[in-house]
């Protein structure tokens, strides 16, 4: 046990140093389990817990091409007011040329269809904001760009669009196939 906290981002905000350990010694599926834990709804085969289907692919894709990632971790640098949360990111991998941070939107720029998703829009705009003032490699990516094709599994396409965004920014990767990226249990 962790002690008494709600979810595994409750643990990372009030013990980080903790989290990470969970994290090192692959402990996190345990934990969550332990304590009956719900904030995340994907396992990938590496023991990766994501709140979404295209983080999972997204998971299985770094995985797959042997890039190390941190995952839900709060944005280093960003000026938090007290009382206030810090925002965090979804991926953040290593470059050269300083770390290259991925965001998982979950609809595509500028679609706001009802009150949920204008709230969304809202949080992701702040969050884009601090990326900005920050001066951070921002990678954004949208499953939902991506249709079902004849050619490829929307999946596949949205991989294969993440990995030319990467190769843009120095990494080489191949895209595994749909199994590899869609492994996941929920």
């Amino acid at each position: 046990r962790c002690g008494r906290y709600s979810s595994l981002t409750d643990l990372h905000y009030a013990n980080n140093a903790l989290a990470r350990e969970v994290r090192r010694r692959k402990l996190t599926a345990a934990v969550v389990q332990r304590h009956g834990w719900t904030t995340f709804g994907y396992v990938t085969p590496a023991g990766v817990m994501v709140r979404s289907l295209q983080e999972a692919i997204m998971a299985n894709l770094l995985t797959a091409a042997g890039i190390g990632f941190d995952y839900d971790l709060p944005v280093p640098g960003q000026q938090v007011p007290q009382g206030g949360k810090p925002v965090r990111y979804d991926f953040r991998i290593p470059s050269p040329r300083g770390p290259i941070y991925i965001e998982c939107l979950q609809q595509p720029a500028g679609r706001r269809t009802c009150d949920r998703h204008r709230e969304y829009g809202t949080q992701w705009e702040h969050k884009a904001r601090i990326y900005a003032e920050l001066h951070l490699d921002l990678l954004t990516c949208c499953m939902e760009d991506f249709p079902q094709l004849v050619t490829a599994p929307r999946e596949v396409a949205f991989a294969q669009h993440v990995a030319q965004q990467l190769a843009a920014r120095g990494y080489d990767l191949a895209v595994p196939t749909r199994a590899v990226l869609m492994a996941n249990s929920k």
